[in-house]
C-alpha cells in the first residue's frame, strides 16, 4: 500500500484503530457482522480522500497505482467514476486487457466490471447518496451483483462513468467465497439481480443471458437455468 488505507475487517470483535504506515494514514476497523455491502459501506463512511479506490484482500498492487489513477482523473476532471483494468490470475490462466480504450460508458457497458476496478471521487459518491446494496453479495441473502448494483446507481444518478486500459495490478483469484458452480443457488441469485436492476424487462434478460453463456450452463440444462432464474425474478428484494 502506497496510499491512504481504511480496511474494513468482517470477524467476530468490534474495534478501530488509527495508525501511520510507511507516512500515510491507515485506519483499521474490525466489525462483527456478515454481508461485503455492510463492510463496503463501513469503509465508505469513513473516507474523507478526494478519490478512493476499492480493494479486495486479494488484490497487490503495482507500485505505481497512485500516479495512475492521479492521472487519469487529471486527464478527465469531468469523470466522477473511473474504472481501471487489473490482472486476474485464476486456476485457469489470467485474465487482462478487458479494457480496450478511455471513453465514457453508459449503464449498458457497466456490468462486467468487478468493484476492485473502481475509483470514484468521494464527494461525487456521498452527494448522491451512493453506496453498496446490503443484499446482494459475499455473506449477504443473494450472492452476487452488488459491484452492477454500484455502478448501476452511478450511471443512473448522472454520475460520469470513465474507463480507463491503464492496469493497476493483480486480483490472485484463486477461490471464491460466494461462487460454488452453476448450481440452483446461481442461477436463482442472477434472476434477483436481473429483476431488481430491469425489473420490466428481467425475464426476456434471463433468457438472452443464458443463450448467451450457454456453452458455460449446458452441464446443468439451459431450460432448468431459464427457469431457476425466473423463479428468481419473483423473490425481487
Amino acid at each position: 500500500i502506497q496510499s491512504d488505507v481504511i480496511v474494513a475487517n468482517q470477524c467476530s470483535l468490534d474495534s478501530y484503530e488509527a495508525f501511520d504506515w510507511n507516512g500515510h494514514s491507515a485506519v483499521y476497523i474490525n466489525r462483527n457482522q456478515r454481508g461485503v455491502g455492510l463492510n463496503r459501506n463501513q469503509a465508505l463512511l469513513q473516507a474523507t480522500a478526494d478519490i478512493c479506490l476499492i480493494a479486495d484482500e486479494d488484490v497487490v498492487y503495482y507500485d505505481n497505482y497512485v500516479q495512475i489513477v492521479e492521472d487519469a482523473y487529471r486527464r478527465h476532471p469531468d469523470a466522477d467514476v473511473i474504472i481501471f483494468d487489473m490482472k486476474i490470475l485464476t486456476n485457469d490462466g489470467e485474465i487482462s486487457g478487458i479494457i480496450k480504450r478511455e471513453e465514457f460508458v453508459g449503464k449498458k457497458a457497466l456490468s462486467r466490471y468487478g468493484s476492485v476496478r473502481v475509483s470514484f471521487k468521494t464527494e461525487s459518491i456521498k452527494r448522491k447518496n451512493i453506496y453498496f446494496h446490503r443484499m446482494f453479495g459475499g455473506g449477504c441473502p443473494f450472492s452476487n451483483g452488488e459491484d452492477t448494483i454500484f455502478l448501476s446507481d452511478c450511471a443512473d444518478r448522472g454520475l460520469k462513468v470513465l474507463t480507463c486500459p491503464q492496469t493497476l495490478g493483480e486480483v490472485h483469484n484463486y477461490s471464491s467465497t460466494w461462487f460454488a458452480g452453476y448450481d440452483d443457488k446461481y442461477f436463482h441469485d442472477r434472476g434477483v439481480l436481473f429483476a431488481y436492476l430491469h425489473p420490466v424487462i428481467a425475464k426476456p434478460l434471463c433468457l438472452y443471458h443464458v443463450v448467451k453463456h450457454r456453452n458455460k450452463y449446458r452441464s446443468y440444462g439451459l431450460m432448468n437455468a431459464v427457469r431457476k432464474m425466473w423463479e428468481g425474478c419473483s423473490h425481487r428484494p
